[in-house]
């Protein structure tokens, strides 16, 4: 009987921890920076990152710090967590303002987010729903945003594009695009998702890899292209990096590519500003400012460096005149604030998640971690103009990803192990 009961309680926990998974997901890949729904201080995000970290604190300690199979990810988690106390510790020398260093430090408390990523991708199956849920929201954002694109730049009596702004841009998660589109933070998983339906081998999912191409195109991000470039090149090297040939030849198409897309974007947002049928909006020249406002932090970030500062930063909570707190390029950030140390552990992530992955290649059962590897890249090249990395949709996607390239390693190696003893 009590046999019975301590099955019946843990078939009903692990149903509640797969429908928070899937809340916490789908909150992440459709709810942007995370301020959509909230008051103040309090947002779904932080609540449901509350509560997953108290779900997890006893799988942490009975499972996940004396795994042996956990080995990569208690490395990460444990650098990871020296970086951060690194960060505080400069901050507080510094004298840097208590509230700024919290504003800083919050976006990255979701990297602990692993151990409950680690507890549901203990089944291997797991990972049909979060490719589900990806995909999903991918395509959802992208049917929504055509619409909305249509709509903006098509002239109709019951679509009023004045209150359509005035309710948008508040928000301060939409931005838009002069008068013939927007641009919304959670957008980054339309790249995420048209990047999983693009490696899909089901013949319906390249088009509608296409169509949300089309979407992202229509957002006019050039980041979003230069990340997908980049990740293409990158890829499409380290798997054949023997063929020097082969190399040239992917890196030229690649800079063909990038001139007719930078070309193809920058003639269809003239040619749709001239030609609007809408009223000039104050976000014009938002590409133009946005440049110029990322070439003054550089600036102001460079002007502020001194030896001791390259390595370890000036601390968590001290920006720079033009942008006290989050700066519009993640590594910018990360230099500015973490120094050297954090640059490295940082790419320590990126260097994990490549080494877990050519093996996997080498094994030859790449397949099903190719779209999550290939996000990785997105993530961090993205990152170049972007600022993603460092917060929770960038850090979902990277810990998703080195979290199950993990399992898919350790179950071959199971595999292997078992079928060497029969």
């Amino acid at each position: 009987m009590k046999r019975r009961l301590l099955l019946c309680i843990k078939d009903y926990t692990d149903k509640f921890i797969n429908l928070l998974f899937i809340i916490f997901l789908f909150e992440i890949t459709l709810g942007g920076s995370g301020r959509l729904i909230g008051v103040g201080f309090f947002s779904i995000r932080i609540f449901l990152f509350s509560l997953i970290l108290l779900l997890t604190i006893k799988y942490f300690f009975n499972d996940f710090i004396k795994n042996q199979k956990n080995k990569i990810l208690q490395r990460l988690l444990l650098i990871f967590t020296i970086g951060l106390a690194i960060g505080v510790l400069v901050a507080l020398f510094n004298k840097n303002n208590f509230l700024y260093i919290y504003i800083d430090i919050k976006p990255l408390l979701y990297f602990f987010s692993l151990i409950f990523i680690t507890y549901y991708l203990q089944n291997e199956n797991n990972i049909i729903e979060i490719n589900r849920i990806i995909k999903f929201s991918s395509l959802l954002m992208a049917v929504l945003y055509l619409f909305c694109f249509l709509l903006i730049n098509i002239e109709t009596k019951w679509f009023d594009y004045d209150k359509f702004y005035d309710f948008l841009y508040p928000i301060g998660e939409f931005f838009f695009r002069g008068s013939v589109g927007f641009f919304y933070k959670g957008f980054f998983y339309l790249c995420i998702g048209f990047i999983f339906y693009f490696f899909d081998y089901d013949k319906k999912s390249k088009w509608i890899a296409f169509i949300i191409f089309i979407a992202i195109f229509l957002t006019f991000t050039r980041g979003f292209l230069i990340g997908l470039i980049l990740s293409f090149l990158f890829y499409y090297i380290i798997i054949d990096y023997k063929s020097y040939k082969k190399i040239l030849r992917i890196i030229l198409i690649g800079s063909l590519i990038t001139i007719s897309l930078f070309l193809l974007l920058k003639f269809s947002f003239n040619y749709l500003e001239e030609n609007s049928v809408r009223n000039k909006k104050k976000e014009l020249n938002r590409t133009e400012i946005s440049d110029q406002q990322r070439i003054e932090q550089i600036k102001e970030v460079l002007n502020d460096m001194s030896v001791s500062t390259i390595i370890q930063g000036h601390g968590f909570g001290k920006g720079v005149k033009i942008r006290f707190m989050h700066m519009e390029i993640s590594f910018l950030e990360i230099i500015h604030k973490q120094g050297l140390i954090g640059v490295f552990i940082w790419l320590y992530m990126l260097f994990i998640a490549t080494k877990l992955y050519l093996k996997l290649l080498k094994r030859k059962i790449h397949q099903k971690a190719t779209p999550y590897f290939f996000s990785v890249l997105f993530t961090f090249f993205v990152s170049l103009t972007n600022p993603f990395m460092n917060n929770p949709l960038g850090l979902t996607i990277i810990i998703i990803s080195i979290v199950y390239m993990n399992v898919l390693i350790n179950n071959e190696t199971d595999d292997k192990y078992m079928h060497s003893n029969i």
